[in-house]
């Protein structure tokens, strides 16, 4: 798993970028990942679970490169482990994104979480 292992997720990097027709076909790979998880987004955007200002591929889109971000600023300092900037990257981008009911919920079950790891 790319986010146990450095050297892992640099070799994935460097291997997607070594050539014209890896990128490509990573690209494809990354298109249709954009493409699952604006599926996913617009049927919460339907249930009222994610603010409906964005469309859903965008919101799709603004994901994956913060997660994509995370991954190489993570790989770029020997100090950080990618797993610990993974859960507080997922809530800022959830804070931003999920409906005010929601962003309620979420805190509350965090609060309730710290209190029971006490």
């Amino acid at each position: 798993e790319p986010a146990r292992s450095r050297g892992l997720l640099r070799s994935l990097i460097v291997v997607n970028l070594s050539s014209e027709e890896v990128g490509r076909a990573a690209g494809q790979n990354m298109a249709r990942g954009r493409q699952e998880l604006a599926h996913l987004i617009a049927e919460a955007q339907g249930r009222g679970e994610i603010r409906t200002e964005l469309k859903p591929a965008q919101l799709a889109q603004l994901f994956q490169q913060t997660f994509l971000g995370a991954m190489l600023l993570s790989m770029l300092d020997p100090s950080v482990h990618l797993t610990s900037w993974l859960d507080p990257m997922f809530d800022f981008f959830w804070s931003s994104i999920a409906s005010h009911g929601q962003s309620k919920l979420r805190r509350r079950a965090a609060q309730r979480q710290g209190r029971s790891s006490r």
